[in-house]
């Protein structure tokens, strides 16, 4: 928990000098802070604060939750749902081709757990 929150932390307080059309805008502090906001639009500075606190939560799940108990699969499917309505909502990639292959992923995510869950929950003999 504590590096997507220091990551946001360290965003938050340069987000103006992150993008390119503010009057505060650096490069220097862009260049350094460049493996966490380049794929991102520029008001979407925080989103891979957002993906890195995603899966923290999917880990902590599998950790913590009883394995392989229908409540961790529920858990991981709703965590998965709400991410992927704020992606949907927030459409933060640059490239198209990104934000495709990040949907897809996390469909992939949601059809896995589903899969889990409705195994768990079988009850024919």
């Amino acid at each position: 928990l504590g590096i997507p929150i220091l990551f946001f932390l360290m965003l938050y307080r340069n987000r103006d000098k992150l993008d390119e059309t503010s009057e505060n805008f650096k490069p220097s502090v862009l260049k350094a802070y460049s493996f966490l906001v380049k794929d991102y639009k520029a008001d979407r500075w925080y989103f891979e604060c957002l993906v890195m606190l995603h899966k923290l939560l999917l880990t902590v799940m599998v950790a913590f939750l009883p394995s392989g108990s229908p409540q961790q699969m529920m858990l991981a499917l709703l965590e998965t749902l709400i991410f992927f309505g704020a992606f949907s909502l927030l459409s933060p990639y640059n490239a198209l081709r990104d934000t495709v292959l990040f949907a897809l992923t996390q469909f992939a995510i949601f059809c896995q757990l589903l899969e889990g869950l409705l195994t768990k929950l079988d009850t024919s003999p």
